[in-house]
């Protein structure tokens, strides 16, 4: 019986060794990150250099660099920097130039405010905070060094508790002279100290550590800090003398901030290979300059990248409350297999800002964005100022059950490996025209020049048309049950629907055509596809491609596999969660919310390999455009503990395989992809055109589709699958997007008796009208903007909404119910009208 309980133990403590090292031997992805930054300028002009300021706050600080818009002013006493706009005087300081005569805030809330730098950790399981300021400046653990363009900063933080594990036992005589004798950080006050901390042992050969009370764990730890024996130092004797290291019990930070400013911008870097800590306490989270775009009036707005993107106005009185946290580009799946996928409109841009009036500013989150959450929060929910900021998400953390079923108990998982990369953001400061309006543009161009990227030669307004070719069902023949496809939208019979729209006026057709690889709209691994014969022949869907003047794409998922098999390992090609379980995404179901439709999510190690493989054979089906469901659009890390890839590195790989994949072939549409990999589209479809509108938003603001407009055609939710199409179809008109719809020729009788019900509002015959009337208003639409890009977008009555194009033209939108008046012009109830 002792005997059991002991094995059960040993099992236990066994599993939680391995899932405590999950990711800790890493192989990174053979590939170069972007990490230079570009001679980005949104302001074009430029500002006398030799301006003096009059502002007296900044004559204490120090003047660390300067451009021909920007300055940039360090304070070592308390690791603040201060940009000061050449254009305006206005100063963006990451602590508040008027803290200290702030009447709200505590002198314990001031403190923290005081802190430029937070970061969260774990603690006997309970989440702890630590601040650089009580945890470091006060105790002068911090340094200044001016660098080009800019300063860097140094924290040493620590929370100070300390215990005997954090020093040497034993070291050998060579090693105890270099630190404990000879060292010339030694005073004479530590060399006596010593002599009573340490006895040579002649037996052993090695100094011996005799003495241990309160006074000596102060003690020794501050020597050796002065003589430079760091932890690493503190293992060598550990190991040397036969010492189970078991890692130390003190807290710890050590990082450095690097400011520099380029043109109009402020570029802000912590880069994470340099960082150090106790791997005991990894840090789980890492925000910096929290405050630096705050604003305590009433007369603004924060803006949030939640869906088409959404406006914060500021608090207006002390009841008007309230913040919000989002996750750039939506949670990652790969986490754990315990979460339901939230219900919500993703977040696709790694963007955050804030319009105070005539000043403004533009964050954008050039590296570590794919593990980063941005937060909003009006005055008075925290402090008295309306802040935006960004906090990333450095070391991943889930739950695991360990046990063998009589014995269970949950423990903490940890990602043990810190992403490679840096911790960056660059603030665009703005000045004069600040709204949403010119963030976006002002994003666009910040795109354009670095992906090179041009505008588009559209000649002619865009139908963004799915059909669905094939989806598999359960059959039975004399009583045996087996997996079969139901076809849906037969190649002849796409032809038809192509034929029938093109005699009607609809010119230009973008087809998605998915569920038409062996295995339906839930298509087997891509190692080695197969059309469905039961569509029809290859020479049917060539013609249907001709028809199309090649603007066929094969609508495929590449980021998840419905099961193995077919060249596809869920053993060895899925990514792997926290606890070493094999990855699998979820849909939730719309009536329970409960998980259903479990998939293999695809190692983004694998990915390349997969994909080479996909492409090698898409030319032999005589396909040569892409729709990826998937790639582009969604995230998932791989916590493999013998491979571990974060987030960050699944995103970069995702590019890379982007680019492969538009290289070789024709063309790519990406379905809601994220801002970066929209570079590598000729068409996106269904990009959010609204926001989650929670009850802290303000409203939704166009913010995406102004950066995509000019760029690559898109379209929003599909028509026939919006709860409210009228306003649906004004969205479209609103933002420029195409009209898009998701099909099949089939009754829906078809459907019955499969997962597939939820497509009943999918079928051709009951939407071929809708389809050529809201192409004709997309065509007019289109002849009157001459595709040129939008400029500018704002509210000018309530609930009615005017967008304007580069060629003048304003668009002007009514989403009342009731017709109104703007500009001596009748705008009808839910409809809209075209100026210019």
């Amino acid at each position: 019986m002792k005997k059991n309980c002991f094995s059960r133990i040993s099992v236990f403590v066994f599993a939680i060794m391995v899932l405590a090292t999950a990711c800790s031997k890493v192989q990174m992805p053979q590939y170069q990150k972007n990490t230079e930054s570009f001679q980005f300028c949104f302001d074009k002009s430029t500002v006398s250099n030799d301006q003096n300021t009059l502002n007296e706050q900044l004559l204490r600080l120090t003047l660390v660099a300067e451009s021909s818009i920007l300055r940039l002013y360090a304070d070592e006493s308390n690791a603040n920097v201060v940009v000061e706009d050449k254009r305006s005087g206005k100063l963006w300081s990451a602590i508040p130039m008027d803290l200290e005569s702030n009447a709200v805030a505590t002198d314990e809330m001031k403190t923290i405010m005081r802190s430029t730098v937070r970061i969260t950790y774990y603690d006997n399981g309970s989440l702890q905070t630590m601040y650089s300021y009580p945890d470091c400046v006060e105790n002068e653990g911090h340094s200044m060094e001016e660098i080009d363009n800019g300063v860097r900063f140094t924290f040493n933080m620590s929370s100070g508790q300390i215990t005997f594990a954090d020093l040497p036992l034993k070291l050998n005589d060579e090693r105890f002279k270099k630190f404990f004798v000879d060292n010339p950080g030694l005073t004479e006050v530590d060399k006596k100290r010593i002599n009573k901390y340490f006895e040579y042992s002649e037996d052993e050969k090695v100094w011996v550590r005799v003495a241990e009370n309160d006074t000596v764990l102060r003690s020794l730890y501050d020597i050796m800090q002065r003589v430079g024996y760091t932890e690493e130092e503190l293992k060598t004797d550990f190991k040397e003398n036969g010492i189970p290291y078991t890692g130390g019990t003190r807290i710890f930070f050590n990082l450095n901030i690097e400011y520099t400013i380029q043109n109009d911008s402020l570029l802000v870097n912590v880069p994470l290979e340099g960082i150090k800590y106790n791997p005991n306490f990894p840090p789980v989270t890492i925000t910096f300059n929290e405050l630096l775009l705050s604003d305590s009036g009433n007369n603004g707005y924060l803006f949030v990248p939640d869906g088409s993107g959404a406006i914060i106005h500021f608090s207006e009185n002390p009841d008007d409350k309230g913040s919000y946290t989002l996750p750039v580009y939506g949670e990652d799946q790969s986490i754990n297999n315990l979460d339901i996928p939230a219900k919500s409109i993703p977040s696709l841009m790694p963007v955050f800002g804030i319009n105070c009036g005539k000043s403004g500013a533009l964050a954008i989150i050039e590296d570590g964005d794919a593990f980063s959450y941005i937060t909003a929060y009006k005055a008075g929910t925290l402090n008295s100022y309306n802040t935006v900021y960004c906090e990333f998400n450095t070391i991943r953390s889930s739950s695991a059950s360990i046990g063998d079923g009589s014995l269970t108990s949950l423990v903490h998982v940890f990602q043990n490996q810190l992403y490679k990369g840096s911790l960056r953001i660059r603030y665009i400061m703005l000045n004069g025209k600040t709204d949403y309006a010119a963030m976006a543009v002002c994003y666009r161009q910040y795109r354009m020049e670095r992906d090179r990227l041009e505008f588009s030669k559209l000649q002619d307004a865009q139908l963004h048309l799915e059909l669905i070719g094939g989806i598999e069902a359960a059959n039975s023949v004399l009583g045996f049950q087996y997996k079969g496809i139901k076809s849906l939208t037969t190649f002849e019979q796409a032809l038809e629907i192509i034929q029938e729209l093109k005699s009607s006026g609809v010119n230009d057709i973008q087809l998605k055509y998915s569920g038409i690889l062996e295995g339906g709209l839930d298509h087997h691994a891509l190692s080695n596809p197969k059309l469905i014969g039961k569509l029809g022949s290859e020479k049917e869907l060539h013609n249907l491609s001709q028809l199309l003047s090649q603007n066929l794409y094969l609508g495929v998922s590449a980021l998840t596999v419905s099961e193995g098999g077919n060249g596809f390992s869920q053993y060895k090609h899925a990514a792997r969660t926290l606890d070493q379980a094999i990855a699998r995404s979820y849909l939730a179901d719309i009536v329970t919310g409960e998980k259903e439709d479990p998939r293999y999510i695809v190692s983004s190690a694998y990915l390349p390999q997969y994909l080479s493989a996909f492409l090698s054979k898409l030319k032999k089906l005589q396909l040569n455009r892409i729709a990826f469901d998937d790639l582009g659009g969604k995230l998932f890390g791989d916590y493999n503990q013998n491979a571990c890839l974060s987030r960050q590195d699944s995103k970069q790989i995702a590019l890379l395989a982007l680019k492969k994949s538009m290289e070789e072939s024709a063309g790519l549409m990406l379905t809601k992809p994220f801002v970066d990999a929209a570079s590598y589209a000729q068409a996106i479809n269904q990009i959010p055109l609204y926001s989650n509108q929670v009850p802290v938003i303000s409203r939704s603001v166009p913010f995406l589709p102004i950066t995509l407009s000019g760029l690559v055609p898109y379209s929003g939710e599909p028509y026939n699958s919006a709860d409210d199409r009228d306003v649906i179809r004004l969205k479209m008109i609103e933002t420029g997007a195409m009209p898009g719809f998701v099909l099949f020729a089939e009754s829906n009788t078809v459907l019955r008796n499969t997962k597939y019900i939820y497509m009943t509002s999918n079928q051709y015959s009951a939407w071929r009208e809708d389809i050529k009337w809201l192409y004709n208003e997309c065509k007019y639409l289109f002849s009157k903007t001459e595709g040129s890009p939008i400029v500018g977008h704002q509210e000018v009555l309530p609930g009615v909404y005017m967008t304007v194009y580069e060629n003048g033209v304003e668009v002007l939108t009514n989403y009342n119910e009731k017709p109104v008046v703007w500009d001596g012009s009748e705008i009808k109830g839910m409809n809209y009208i075209v100026k210019g």
